[in-house]
């Protein structure tokens, strides 16, 4: 029949099909440290987000506040300019937070990936 290995429990598998089990083993295993690290980014990804609008509300808020108390359009034009500027900064602070938030998922990843190869070489 070929070439078979014995079990602890008596029972005799052929060598190919311990070999496919191992490597379906190790198949599941990097599957599942990619469905962790997916999700893990995913929800900082949320987290932040989230954390962006509402500052932005927040600032719109203040926006909308300061527009009650203008006398004139020159006011309105300055509350208008004040946002928009608001806007640019909170845009580009974002976009900073948000390379650090991949920066580190790709890390995560990076240290998952390695550790799961020195964790399948052990065996």
């Amino acid at each position: 029949m070929g070439k078979t290995s014995e079990k602890q429990n008596g029972d005799k598998a052929p060598l190919p099909f311990e070999e496919m089990i191992k490597l379906n083993g190790s198949f599941e295993a990097a599957m599942k440290r990619g469905r962790d690290t997916f999700e893990s980014g995913v929800k900082a990804l949320q987290e932040e987000s989230l954390e962006f609008f509402r500052r932005r509300l927040e600032h719109t808020s203040e926006s909308l506040e300061q527009s009650h108390h203008c006398n004139s359009l020159v006011d309105l034009l300055g509350v208008q300019q004040k946002w928009m500027a608001d806007f640019a900064h909170d845009c580009y602070d974002e976009s900073v937070r948000l390379g650090g938030v991949m920066q580190q998922w790709m890390q995560n990843a990076s240290m998952q990936r390695d550790g799961g190869d020195a964790r399948s070489e052990k065996d």
